[in-house]
């Protein structure tokens, strides 16, 4: 069963997983419980989760259309590490429960602005030429790294790449 709940971000940070080094913007978010349900999440969801946004060759203009829908107006990726550009942006997520590690857990799929009116796109390669840089000069290691203690990952392990 799939969940859209409406959510803020509260920061955002470039990170990179463990075991390939794949490279993502990390949106962490607060959860928005509806009226509807009593002010209460669905069972199992947690209200502070993360989601990431991977910038590989394949995945990087649906990353860029996402962060423009979300307002980022920036050109340089480590604006996103620095300087939380996104803070108190409403989005709305859609995710879905799946077993991992012997374990269920709540995964987010996609983020969405609430409003999704994108600007311009411009060209991406051009538009995330510093991301290469950021990350090969160790900026990456020196990010606040822990997680939302009550969160479950969502998308931290390579094998989960959808390429």
């Amino acid at each position: 069963m799939s969940y859209t709940i409406k959510a803020v971000i509260t920061r955002t940070s470039l990170e990179a997983t463990k075991v390939k080094g794949t490279k993502s913007v990390c949106l962490w978010l607060t959860l928005i419980p509806e009226e509807k349900d009593n002010g209460f999440l669905p069972d199992g969801i947690k209200e502070k989760q993360y989601a990431h946004l991977w910038l590989t060759d394949k995945t990087i203009e649906r990353t860029s259309k996402t962060l423009r829908e979300l307002g980022w107006q920036g050109t340089d990726i480590e604006e996103l590490h620095y300087s939380n550009p996104l803070e108190n942006t409403p989005c709305s997520i859609t995710g879905e429960f799946e077993e991992y590690n012997d374990s269920e857990r709540f995964k987010i799929n996609w983020v969405n602005s609430r409003n999704r009116q994108a600007q311009d796109l411009g060209d991406s390669a051009k538009e995330f030429k510093s991301f290469n840089k950021f990350f090969a000069d160790g900026a990456v290691k020196s990010a606040p790294a822990t997680q939302p203690q009550e969160t479950q990952q969502s998308g931290g392990n390579d094998e989960q790449l959808p390429f």
